[in-house]
């Protein structure tokens, strides 16, 4: 039997996103999912593992446009499918953290 190790929820969301390395900005980003701890991004752009950066994610939830903003760390590479990254959420603060949850809950 295979464990599950993920610790959060995680809901498909495809949209495209603002990544952020030492001050240049990134938005041929794609979003393929998110969780309360992460996502998985894909670019068109290789970076290495354990890079820091920051990510905007606008969403529509309903009629309404949320948005949020976290710094991250790059956790893993996909090796079967080219520049395909998961991000973990660092120093996430309770504003954006809510925002997350409203969006997970609106896309379940």
């Amino acid at each position: 039997m295979i464990m599950n190790r993920r610790r959060h929820k995680r809901v498909v969301l495809v949209s495209a996103i603002t990544v952020n390395f030492a001050g240049e900005y990134y938005r041929t980003v794609t979003s393929q999912n998110i969780s309360l701890g992460g996502m998985c991004v894909k670019s068109h752009k290789k970076f290495p593992e354990n890079q820091e950066g920051s990510v905007t994610v606008t969403v529509k939830c309903g009629d309404t446009f949320v948005n949020f903003s976290s710094q991250f760390q790059i956790r893993w590479i996909d090796p079967t499918s080219r520049y395909c990254y998961g991000i973990e959420f660092v120093n996430l603060d309770e504003i954006n953290r809510e925002t997350i949850e409203r969006i997970i809950s609106f896309l379940s």
